[in-house]
């Protein structure tokens, strides 16, 4: 997430926006489906995550985000 951050605000100015779409399962196997938004050359692009935790599904939307602006990053364990 701070990998992303610290890219977007360099190369465009601005800020990801993280936001839940949806909470699946019972409390103790809940499953969250995030997305970042991106605004870049005035469109917006969105990348979603999926994990047993929000921080983790907001990392792994951060991640294919970074993935596609060719970022050199990898995959945390």
């Amino acid at each position: 997430k701070t990998l992303l951050q610290e890219y977007m605000q360099k190369k465009y100015r601005v800020l990801p926006e993280y936001r839940v779409l949806k909470e699946e399962g019972p409390d103790h196997q809940k499953e969250f489906f995030v997305e970042v938004e991106l605004l870049v050359h005035g469109e917006i692009q969105s990348f979603e995550g999926r994990a047993r935790s929000k921080k983790e599904a907001e990392q792994l939307a951060a991640y294919d985000a970074l993935i596609f602006f060719d970022c050199n990053v990898a995959l945390p364990l």
